[in-house]
């Protein structure tokens, strides 16, 4: 008798899959500074929290500028000659693409001044500091173990950044501003400062 023997055959197939890089960016609502200066009252503090998310295999880099192109960053918005002198603490090395942060105790004497720094999962503490239990600062005094820089109203300055993924609840950046009379009465009325943040993949 003849017997029948079946024939088979096989063929692979793959899934493939692609992950497009994506990037989002939020932040806590306008702040106001944690209280009003006046002649007894001389320095107040405020803290602007940025959230990024990213799955960029390269991480991000977030970086920071005023939205007004003209220096100083404070100033009143309906009067242009009342402003706050931008932070450039003693050894003047501000301008230019690599401004230098310094201890805010490094402000210059008989004036006014608005600056910011910054903490973070993913800020250089070499660059700003480490800001221990006070964060941002005690009360209204600005914190005495950050490091602050201006508000730079040209070129963006880089304040956090990483080079893998995050997690799905994002990277916190935040942002701790600080203005302080010092000798000096600031001009009354309402002053504001805007700031641009920008979030980029890597």
């Amino acid at each position: 008798p003849a017997f029948a023997q079946a024939a088979t055959a096989t063929v692979g197939s793959g899934v493939n899959l692609n992950i497009d890089a994506a990037i989002s960016i939020t932040s806590t609502a306008t702040t106001t500074m944690s209280t009003s200066l006046n002649i007894t009252t001389n320095s107040a503090i405020a803290t602007t929290t940025f959230t990024v998310k990213t799955n960029s295999v390269g991480g991000y880099v977030l970086s920071l500028v005023s939205a007004t192109t003209t220096d100083p960053a404070m100033k009143q918005p309906t009067d242009n000659t009342k402003r706050i002198n931008n932070f450039v603490g003693t050894n003047n090395s501000y301008g230019g693409t690599s401004p230098h942060p310094e201890l805010w105790s490094t402000k210059v004497a008989s004036s006014a001044e608005f600056g910011h720094s910054v903490y973070g999962d993913d800020t250089s503490t070499g660059t700003w500091g480490t800001p221990g239990n006070v964060k941002c600062g005690a009360t209204s005094t600005p914190s005495t173990a950050l490091e602050y820089a201006p508000l730079a109203s040209s070129t963006a300055t880089t304040i956090a950044s990483r080079t893998s993924t995050t997690t799905s609840a994002g990277s916190v950046t935040n942002v701790c501003w600080a203005v302080e009379q010092t000798d000096f009465f600031i001009a009354s009325g309402s002053y504001q400062a805007m700031a641009i943040a920008t979030a980029v993949t890597q």
